[in-house]
């Protein structure tokens, strides 16, 4: 088994964050074929899941398109120079736990709460006015 290069661990990763951009489309749809009534969203806990994964995965994906345009830009620069796969993986991981942290902590603390809207037929962080 052939060990994959950086760039192609990143490609996977922007697909991956790709894919599950396109299946959140999939809740607000449904929501909208039914009139805009929440459906999905009226489930426990899942206007709070899918507003927070909603929030992460675009900001990953962004990043992950930095991360990808940078070493391509290092390796046109300095050719016979190794970038670490674990340094840059690193780098996305702790990332990663930054934007998971950041959506959650408000969440468990109750300075926020997340409400769906029906005439955006999506679901947001609103705070609660609690320090």
């Amino acid at each position: 088994r052939q060990r994959k290069d950086l760039s192609t661990c990143i490609y996977m990763l922007i697909c991956l964050t790709d894919i599950v951009i396109s299946l959140l489309t999939l809740p607000v749809a449904v929501s909208y074929i039914g009139y805009r009534t929440p459906l999905m969203f009226s489930l426990p806990g899942f206007c709070t899941f899918w507003g927070s994964i909603n929030t992460i995965v675009p900001h990953l994906s962004v990043f992950l398109v930095a991360v990808l345009s940078i070493t391509r830009t290092h390796s046109l620069i300095y050719p016979l120079k190794i970038i670490r796969r674990r340094v840059i993986l690193g780098l996305i991981g702790s990332y990663l736990l930054f934007l998971l942290l950041q959506a959650v902590i408000p969440l468990i603390f109750r300075l926020s709460e997340m409400i769906y809207l029906p005439e955006d037929t999506y679901c947001y962080s609103e705070g609660t006015g609690t320090v």
